[in-house]
């Protein structure tokens, strides 16, 4: 067995997309599905294996020794998947890991699908392990420089922000807020996902960012 980098992602929704696009004999889940696949298209099989089945998106990445390039393709994935309207929720890590036609036998996936399950919210979570890899090769103050990963108590996450997309991304936060209101409004589960969301992203809006921009969910309404 070999080790592997290895990312296990879960589309919120699945179920409910699925469920709406029968009600409505349209397609429009699978369509946003094939657009966020699309930038994964374009790297060499010998580099990053992935596939998908159902709700659920495996990624393995072959170069162990490019932690922060794996970091910046996942949250690439992350992005893209919103910009379809699409939110993830992951885990990521690296262990040892084996895959044919016909197993999978893998420490790698069952810790990244750990993660997962603790995650919550629409968000990747790192196992420690990748963090110790990086201290232990000297290379950490440059993972610290690519801002990639920020600490939430004892879980560090996927850092997805930056100055050069904040905009980008809160604009695509918002058409999903209005997109899902109804949801939003009605079904708590739903509703403190994209809180969550909501809060992460202005934690982090860059001081150049004026006040123009207003939060997208009101918590609550008058009876």
């Amino acid at each position: 067995m070999s080790y592997k980098l290895y990312a296990f992602l879960d589309v919120l929704g699945y179920k409910q997309f699925i469920e709406d696009d029968e009600r409505k004999n349209t397609e429009l889940f699978k369509e946003k599905l094939q657009s966020s696949f699309q930038y994964l298209q374009g790297f060499s099989k010998t580099d990053i294996s992935y596939k998908s089945i159902s709700d659920s998106l495996f990624i393995a990445y072959n170069d162990t020794n490019n932690v922060i390039y794996f970091l910046e393709i996942l949250k690439n994935i992350f992005i893209n998947f919103m910009e379809n309207g699409l939110l993830i929720r992951g885990g990521t890590s690296f262990n040892k890991h084996f895959e044919n036609d016909t197993i999978t036998y893998s420490l790698a996936l069952s810790e990244a699908y750990q993660l997962e399950q603790i995650a919550t919210y629409p968000r990747i979570l790192i196992n420690p392990n990748i963090i110790e890899i990086e201290k232990n090769k000297g290379t950490f103050s440059t993972l610290q420089e690519k801002n990639l990963i920020r600490r939430d108590g004892n879980n560090y996450q996927l850092h997805i922000i930056d100055n050069t997309n904040w905009k980008k991304i809160y604009d695509v936060l918002k058409n999903m807020v209005k997109t899902n209101s109804s949801d939003i409004k009605n079904k708590v589960q739903i509703r403190d996902k994209y809180l969550w969301l909501q809060n992460y992203l202005f934690t982090f809006k860059p001081d150049e960012i004026d006040g123009e921009f207003q939060e997208p969910i009101k918590t609550w309404e008058p009876l």
